[in-house]
């Protein structure tokens, strides 16, 4: 059987997530280069982080943006791209208002105390506030009314409630060439506080260096969901213009089940299909040549993710994702390697073997091939 490493992992997982956008207009091969280079900027973006404020200078596109708010607080919508850190570390050294951050509670576990390090290094402060706590709302509200600048990592989806069809902050909207769940919150901050959206996005160039680039200030009239969702749309095209480029330096391919269909049931399978496809494993168990027998699949088709809380299938055609057992990871991952059937059922047992490779069989994310294993 093929060691797994978690690496790994993330390379099968990213090529299907890769896929499920490029398919179309890309090759296998540059499919397989966008995920080397996800690794190669990750790699960049962690030996920066421990620099940002030293080092070369960032390249800033439409820094002009900012001039807004000299004199009005406002919302800096960004995503977690790039080397994003450095947003918050840019505007720090503009001096252009206090400046306060949203994240995650664990983000903010995480890295809390590398953000208050990056204020005080530029001897600054910050305000980090945590998006689940029902509070933070309000604060925000009222930090960006007294002119402060709050900045948002809206691709999270991060906050108080939970992305479900009665979520009255969810809209939907087009990302990525398919629909996509997202929230309203920075278009909604922005109409009960009267202030501008500015959209920052930070990325690498092709040569290695540090860019950010700033929307035009947005404003939101009404909290109608036209205006709402308009204001948001604007702000995910706007980050589209730079990720078309580098999409492989967006750290949100590693939750899409923030954005995209979720669900704990795969393709509806009748149970007739899966009594005849079982009983057809059945028999190839019994036949003597089952160990010319291999089971194959494709990143390119499907992807999985095994962590120590969850472990996940990523369906690039439908971009479906779906929580798993392990057991049904694990047989994918082998399959990845053209595992003999014969092996599989000798080191996982019979009965799991069949009862797992049948649906995923007919899920169309593994194939059964004649042919010695090599």
């Amino acid at each position: 059987m093929k060691t797994y490493t978690h690496k790994q992992d993330q390379y099968y997982y990213l090529t299907a997530c890769f896929a499920s956008v490029y398919s179309e207009q890309c090759s296998e091969m540059e499919i397989q280069n966008k995920v080397k280079q996800w690794f190669k900027y990750n790699h960049l973006k962690k030996k920066d982080h421990l620099s940002l404020t030293k080092g070369t200078p960032t390249h800033l596109f439409n820094k002009e943006s900012l001039n807004v708010f000299q004199t009005n607080g406002g919302v800096i919508a960004t995503m977690h791209m790039g080397n994003y850190a450095n947003i918050v570390s840019v505007l720090l050294a503009q001096k252009i208002g206090n400046i306060q951050i949203v994240v995650s509670k664990q983000i903010f576990e995480q890295q809390g105390n590398f953000y208050q390090k990056l204020a005080a290094d530029q001897q600054s402060q910050i305000d980090i506030l945590v998006a689940e706590n029902a509070m933070s709302l309000r604060k925000v509200i009222k930090h960006v009314r007294n002119g402060g600048i709050s900045v948002i990592f809206i691709d999270g989806n991060a906050g108080v409630g939970k992305m479900d069809p009665n979520d009255k902050n969810r809209l939907k909207i087009n990302f990525l060439g398919k629909p996509a769940n997202v929230k309203a919150g920075v278009a909604y901050i922005a109409n009960m506080a009267k202030v501008p959206v500015v959209g920052a996005i930070s990325f690498y160039n092709y040569q290695g260096n540090k860019c950010i680039r700033f929307s035009s200030p947005l404003y939101v009239k009404d909290r109608s969901e036209f205006e709402l969702t308009n204001c948001i749309k604007q702000i995910y095209q706007f980050f589209e213009t730079v990720f078309h480029d580098h999409s492989e330096q967006w750290e949100g391919w590693f939750y899409p089940y923030r954005f995209w269909l979720s669900s704990s049931q795969g393709p509806v399978v009748t149970k007739d299909c899966m009594s005849r496809k079982q009983s057809e494993l059945y028999k190839l168990c019994q036949h003597q040549g089952n160990d010319q027998m291999t089971f194959s699949a494709s990143p390119l088709n499907v992807g999985i993710l095994r962590s120590s809380d969850d472990h996940i299938i990523f369906d690039s055609k439908t971009r479906l994702v779906l929580q798993a057992n392990q057991m049904a990871c694990n047989l994918i991952y082998d399959a990845y390697h053209n595992q003999s059937f014969a092996i599989l059922i000798n080191h996982y047992g019979m009965n799991n073997v069949i009862n797992e490779l049948t649906r995923l069989i007919l899920c169309g994310w593994v194939v059964l091939k004649k042919g010695r294993n090599k």
